[in-house]
């Protein structure tokens, strides 16, 4: 198949794959009564919130498959998968066994612990898949495990709501989704020779290695990087929510700023199937064309919410806003979720390479932004705000950078003294 189709078959497979998980709220919404729709979108927030670092295993499963020979790649991984999983269980244990105090302040039941736990772990192994045939460059395979996983959990789980009226089983049937589709994915891809799913508690040798130990604790900085990361893109809207006359408006630009964030998160992961491991030069290319690709899509965005902002936040929102504010306003939100697409893009690349600057930068950035929330009054100026965010921003994206380039440097000057 050709690059041009392989990338277009990708593009609608990952819109359909989106589309349908966001089509999950509005159909329960139609099928669960209000009180047991509540219950759910909150354990779903909850189940995406915990879920944020498996891009970071996706990330770092794409750079083991590049690394080494195919057998020797599939086998670490294989081994990761096995220790993340033992890991995670005893997170997940140890998350069932406090779910009752942890939900009692949000009125959730603590069944729905169940649910969100087993979903939580089985997506384990689905991001490996998807790593795994996003380093070997299928992405045509890639989207289709998404779209497996997206159409059997909102099928399952509208069956579920349909039969029973109830939230929790909702969720369930949204489980038995997840459980068919990691069997479908098997079946359908068992030719692509993927990494063997496993829980072993003895014969872990290789897991007492020093590579391996090296590698799980790189995992878990890793994700905490990208928790960082994502929890730091909606920092704008967090700090705007304490300013109640500015609240109203900017959440409603907010919404339209995310726009941009999706469309260009898709992007994201034909651009990790690129980069090369030895050869890190050959990155610079397809980098600067994301930065391209994501600049212009939010200067698309800007002259469209300059020209036409004011119908568009009357048509989505029932609100009209001033042109000239609505025009300041989103032009600097817009720019902060470009500028976080970059950053985003970044940490996932640091984290295929394996750098360390995957962590340090988002924490960098996230004690900058956590100054400037502290900082903040609501005498505070909108537009002061926004500014700031985004030169913190993208003190990010320079910081990383510069890392890289040192980094390169160094590398370059140690693989010259072996030769």
């Amino acid at each position: 198949m050709k690059k041009g189709t392989s990338f277009i078959i990708f593009f609608i497979f990952s819109i359909a794959a989106s589309f349908l998980n966001y089509l999950t709220y509005p159909i329960l919404s139609r099928l669960l009564q209000s009180a047991e729709f509540i219950n759910t979108t909150v354990a779903l927030s909850l189940l995406s919130q915990m879920s944020m670092f498996l891009s970071s295993i996706v990330a770092l499963t794409i750079g083991l498959t590049k690394e080494g020979s195919e057998s020797s790649a599939k086998k670490t991984i294989e081994q990761l998968q096995q220790e993340l999983m033992l890991i995670f269980l005893a997170l997940i244990l140890l998350f069932l066994g406090s779910s009752v105090f942890i939900f009692k302040p949000i009125s959730l039941e603590a069944s729905f612990a169940i649910p969100i736990s087993i979903m939580l772990l089985l997506s384990i192994p689905i991001s490996i898949y998807s790593g795994y045939m996003n380093g070997k460059g299928k992405l045509v395979k890639l989207a289709a495990i998404a779209l497996i996983t997206s159409s059997l959990q909102l099928l399952l789980a509208v069956i579920a709501a349909s039969v029973s009226g109830n939230g929790l089983v909702s969720l369930l049937g949204m489980t038995m989704g997840q459980v068919v589709a990691l069997c479908l994915i098997l079946f359908l891809f068992k030719s692509d020779n993927l990494p063997r799913v496993s829980i072993q508690i003895k014969n872990r040798s290789l897991a007492r290695t020093v590579e391996m130990q090296a590698l799980i604790k790189y995992t878990l900085f890793a994700s905490i990087g990208v928790l960082l990361i994502n929890i730091l893109q909606i920092s704008d809207l967090l700090i705007f929510k304490a300013r109640p006359n500015d609240v109203i408006m900017y959440t409603d630009i907010y919404i339209i700023s995310r726009v941009v964030f999706f469309a260009g998160i898709i992007f994201i992961w034909p651009l990790l199937a690129k980069v090369d491991i030895e050869d890190r030069h050959k990155n610079i290319k397809p980098l600067a064309q994301f930065a391209v690709l994501v600049s212009l899509m939010g200067a698309a965005a800007i002259t469209f919410m300059a020209i036409e902002g004011e119908l568009i936040t009357k048509t989505l929102f029932g609100t009209a806003y001033p042109q000239v504010t609505l025009t300041q306003v989103s032009s600097y939100a817009i720019i902060f979720k470009c500028l976080f697409l970059i950053l985003t893009a970044l940490t996932l690349y640091c984290i295929v390479i394996r750098s360390y600057l995957a962590f340090w930068v988002p924490l960098i950035i996230a004690a900058g932004i956590t100054t400037l929330a502290c900082m903040t009054s609501v005498a505070t100026p909108q537009l002061n705000i926004l500014i700031i965010l985004n030169l913190t921003a993208f003190s990010g994206v320079v910081f990383f950078l510069i890392g890289l380039g040192i980094e390169e440097r160094k590398r370059s000057t140690q693989l010259t003294q072996e030769s």
